[in-house]
């Protein structure tokens, strides 16, 4: 994987690619930079952003999407007015669970041609240079190579936004995991590779432009909360249960018409612990639900919602998921097509982690 001090060398499909100097490069000098005609012309094509775009939070970062004409949003991405960001440089900021980050304008457009394999070559370099280093260039040779197995095909130019720059999410727990155990990783070199993979598909959250890839956080796509129509939603509590040792805890937080800062904990420290709640909907329910809450720190739990009519025998699963993040959200929880009057929330350690789930209300729109 070294071929020396500075220089990694990445095989894929038994070709290898043009080595990246890794070090304290920044990518802008690891990628060869063409500046023809035009892509000169391109700067001059850049324009101030629509005055009607969105602006929301997610993963606790500020976003923009929408607009429409010039000036336009061509896919949700952090907000570049918001943070003071300079579309030359690479720029990157953690947010609750994942890594944002924007390739320099340059290097974006350098990488138009490119494919998947060349996309997560670059990816990987950044990475690897973060780690820094011989051990750092190995990491991101190997990166780049279980990334290349979960890309399907797309080019450089598809994943570019409005401004040319290419924008790309992983997970923070996997980058942390790489930054924990490079020196393993560089020792192994490709035989690190299914340790890493089954890392990255345990813990992994990779989005290039408006693609995910793999989404092991449960973190969804970039998006505002669904807009305020009229909906229904929980108005009071029916009952609660807890299984084994697990508990519920402030079960009438889950009632209201909206989030009010008061949330129901639904809580399993072991095997088969956790607990559910049911609630009694504001008016007879159809529609797609949402509900609106957080894991705990470092939690990763299995919740379920259920629908019924009468409370009885005729409950129907709507969604069952994996939830981690502490960052709130409206957590998609499917559709039903019928009415149903009654809502049912289950969160329980059946998948060897642990429950802990904080959710603040419901909310069904038709």
């Amino acid at each position: 994987m070294i071929k020396d001090q500075n220089t990694a060398s990445i095989l894929l499909n038994g070709q290898e690619l043009n080595p990246w100097v890794i070090g304290n490069s920044t990518l802008s000098q690891i990628l060869p930079i063409n500046t023809p005609a035009n892509v000169l012309s391109a700067v001059s094509q850049i324009t101030p952003l629509a005055d009607n775009v969105n602006h929301f939070q997610w993963d606790g970062i500020q976003y923009v999407s929408g607009g429409s004409g010039s000036g336009s949003i061509r896919y949700p991405h952090p907000d570049e007015d918001y943070y003071g960001i300079n579309i030359y440089d690479d720029w990157s900021i953690n947010g609750n669970n994942l890594q944002h980050s924007m390739l320099n304008y340059w290097a974006s457009v350098s990488a138009g041609e490119l494919g998947p394999a060349g996309i997560a070559g670059i990816i990987g370099a950044v990475v690897g240079a973060a780690i820094g280093g011989p051990i750092g260039a190995a990491v991101g040779g190997v990166l780049a190579l279980v990334y290349g197995i979960y890309l399907w095909y797309f080019t450089g130019y598809q994943v570019q936004d409005e401004n040319l720059n290419i924008w790309y999410w992983q997970s923070l727990p996997f980058l942390n995991f790489l930054s924990d155990n490079a020196w393993y990783i560089a020792l192994l070199g490709q035989d690190a590779l299914p340790w890493i993979e089954y890392e990255f598909i345990t813990t992994g959250y990779l989005r290039i432009g408006n693609y995910a890839f793999l989404d092991a956080l449960g973190m969804g796509e970039p998006a505002p909360p669904p807009p305020p129509p009229d909906s229904y939603y929980v108005s009071s509590v029916v009952s609660w249960t807890a299984y084994q040792y697990g508990a519920v805890n402030n079960p009438y937080g889950l009632s209201g018409s909206s989030p009010d800062g008061s949330y129901v904990q639904l809580w399993g420290g072991n095997p088969n612990d956790g607990g559910n709640i049911v609630g009694w909907m504001n008016s007879e329910s159809h529609g797609h639900i949402y509900l609106y809450g957080h894991s705990g720190n470092g939690y990763y739990t299995h919740l379920y919602t259920f629908v019924s009519y009468n409370d009885n025998n005729d409950w129907t699963q709507t969604s069952v998921q994996t939830v981690s993040g502490t960052n709130d959200r409206w957590i998609d929880c499917g559709s039903y097509g019928g009415n149903f009057r009654y809502i049912a929330i289950a969160a329980i350690d059946d998948n060897g982690m642990s429950a802990n789930v904080f959710i603040d209300s419901v909310q069904v729109n038709p």
